[in-house]
């Protein structure tokens, strides 16, 4: 396999990590664990995967994935890129019985019917972020839209509704994070502190790659600087947009969509 993916010259030492990504559609969440930094070699690795039970909902999803973490420049049939996927292993489901309503996820979300409720928006919208409670912000689905909600309902991973399910969620969650980025870096004060602890988990999380800088606080306050400055803004939104689809990983789902489409 490391012949495929890795040189010659990069064979004793791959410079790759090994992370799990995990992942809860319901709740929008996203996030990783390192299990082995760069040089990732052939071999075992054991990865202990804490979850809090509050933020999830439904089916938890894990899968390992071996990430590039230098810059190649020289050209070949080898990814040359920092942080692009080199390879990827199977997938695990947990599944969440949330039997406790009154602890609700870190980002709720509830399906409504726009036309028939006052405080959301009637212009065909399928999805709201709804921030009048700045302290827990909420996703709101259409239900005006009946085929759409019935498959983001749809349960399981495999077969046509639950793949096309993925793609609308990852479509939605997208532009729910980018919104989230964005209306946390606008919270970030002199002293690069927020107020609460959605923006400060949604900063840390984008934050130190956008900005490719280790120390949380120096990322805090050039993302600062940046949506301050309308110059900043134009280089703001590449670098999020580049950490979005690296996070959300959208050709994922729509391959599989097209394939279950072959299927059929």
């Amino acid at each position: 396999m490391l012949d495929d993916i890795f040189p010659d010259d990069e064979q004793d030492a791959p410079p790759a990590k090994l992370y799990v990504a995990v992942r809860c559609h319901d709740t929008i969440y996203r996030d990783s664990v390192t299990a082995k930094e760069a040089p990732t070699t052939p071999g075992t690795y054991e990865v202990e995967i804490e979850l809090d039970w509050e933020d999830f909902r439904g089916i938890v999803e894990l899968r390992p994935y071996l990430v590039r973490t230098e810059a190649r420049t020289e050209t070949g049939p080898y990814a040359s890129t920092r942080n692009v996927k080199v390879a990827s292993g199977d997938r695990y489901e947990i599944v969440v019985d949330r039997w406790d309503e009154d602890a609700p996820p870190a980002i709720d979300g509830e399906e409504a019917s726009f036309s028939q409720t006052q405080h959301l928006p009637d212009n065909g919208e399928l999805y709201y972020l709804d921030f009048r409670n700045e302290e827990r912000p909420k996703l709101w689905i259409n239900s005006d839209h009946p085929r759409i909600a019935d498959v983001l309902r749809s349960e399981g991973s495999v077969g046509a509704e639950p793949r096309m399910r993925d793609v609308v969620l990852d479509h939605i969650s997208y532009a729910v994070w980018s919104q989230l980025v964005v209306r946390a870096a606008t919270a970030i004060d002199r002293n690069g502190d927020v107020e609460y602890e959605w923006q400060e988990t949604v900063l840390e999380a984008f934050a130190p790659d956008m900005y490719d800088v280790d120390d949380i606080n120096d990322a805090m306050h050039l993302l600062r600087d940046d949506v301050r400055d309308p110059n900043g803004l134009a280089r703001l939104m590449p670098k999020l947009d580049r950490e979005l689809q690296k996070f959300v990983d959208p050709q994922e789902q729509l391959i599989n969509l097209m394939e279950e489409g072959l299927q059929i």
